[in-house]
């Protein structure tokens, strides 16, 4: 058996080497390590890069209100994406989609889709909102089994008075007669608000008054919202109700238009909100929301009332319920004629104030004899 020849060149270097650390002398030997420090350094250097990627990817999808054009989106898109959707109709138009350079799931995201989602969390902050459930109860309205008592008068019955004019009286007024949960004022029993559910229904040719709760009579239903809701039954809602409910009962208390503003003007942003929200179905479209003054609302108010007024002259199927001319809402014999055409007792008609959810009225003690 043959052994092979050692290299006598590293034979050398070793002994040299060791000769060199017994004698206590510093001799330079190749350090092999450098190459392991350089790769430690490229992938941290290459960590680094992926982690600043990856933050990147979870910016805003979009970072200015500005629309990048056709071109540049498309050219930022990966070379092997092949994903392709059909033109999106809105309304009558027709509109080509147009891919987002960003995108969180990987996937091309339509500049649609992107405005469509932030203006659904805009809804979504306001009170105009239907991706929340607006219903207040699963059981529908049965106008021809009403849960109150009898009265002169069809159900249901649909109290047709603006905001700050008596309504909360006219609520408390029923409360009475017909004993609590029977009449709804502007929220249910559920602390829910009960305008967005009828503008729901409306909007969707149901039943305004599906699944909105178990009340035979309606009071002061409608409602404003930062995000552009506006919806008020004396105004949106009598062609629905004529539809749904043709016998039906429509009650309207009028109160003095200059009474009427002065509260009005004074019960929070009630107006401003009505100009922001309702100017478009309130007033005459080339009314500007900075021209719009107390003559403005006067009129508006005069107008409401004439066009029920009118509805009601051409829908006699329905019962029209209003005082006659001369008796407003402060007339002291206002109560002695509900109880003749409604059949409730007039001492249950006093001024009546919110407070809260609920009301305080002058003559308590007089409605529990």
């Amino acid at each position: 058996m043959t052994v092979p020849e050692a290299d006598e060149r590293s034979i050398s270097d070793v002994t040299d080497a060791s000769t060199g650390i017994a004698n206590g002398t510093k001799r330079d030997v190749p350090f092999k390590g450098k190459a392991t420090i350089q790769i430690g350094v490229l992938f941290l250097l290459a960590l680094l890069s992926l982690l600043t990627a990856k933050r990147n990817s979870h910016a805003p999808l979009l970072s200015s209100m500005q629309k990048p054009s056709a071109s540049t989106a498309v050219a930022t898109l990966p070379a092997t994406a092949s994903y392709k959707r059909p033109p999106m109709k809105i309304g009558s138009q027709e509109k080509p989609m147009l891919y987002s350079p960003r995108n969180r799931d990987g996937k091309a995201l339509a500049w649609d889709d992107i405005h469509a989602r932030q203006f659904q969390r805009k809804r979504q902050r306001s009170f105009h909102s239907y991706d929340v459930d607006p219903y207040v109860t699963a059981q529908p309205y049965d106008p021809f089994a009403p849960l109150s008592k009898p009265l002169k008068v069809p159900y249901p019955i649909f109290v047709l008075n603006l905001p700050k004019t008596g309504t909360t009286t006219i609520w408390q007024y029923f409360e009475c007669g017909l004993g609590p949960n029977h009449a709804v004022h502007w929220w249910t029993n559920k602390n829910k608000r009960i305008g967005p559910c009828l503008d729901y229904n409306i909007r969707r040719d149901q039943p305004p008054l599906k699944r909105c709760g178990n009340f035979d009579v309606w009071i002061d239903c409608g409602y404003t919202s930062k995000g552009g809701g506006c919806f008020f039954p004396a105004v949106h809602g009598l062609k629905a109700f004529y539809q749904h409910y043709p016998n039906a009962t429509l009650l309207l208390i009028q109160r003095d238009a200059d009474s009427w503003f002065k509260s009005a003007s004074k019960w929070g942003n009630m107006l401003e909100n009505w100009s922001r929200s309702c100017r478009q179905s309130f007033f005459p479209n080339d009314t500007k929301r900075s021209d719009l003054n107390e003559d403005n609302f006067k009129n508006l108010y005069r107008r409401i009332i004439n066009n029920i007024q009118q509805f009601a002259k051409e829908h006699p199927s329905m019962t029209y319920l209003e005082p006659p001319s001369g008796m407003t809402l402060s007339s002291p014999g206002i109560g002695a004629w509900l109880e003749e055409h409604v059949g409730i007792d007039a001492v249950c008609w006093g001024k009546c104030k919110p407070d809260g959810r609920t009301a305080v009225c002058e003559n308590e003690n007089k409605r529990q004899l």
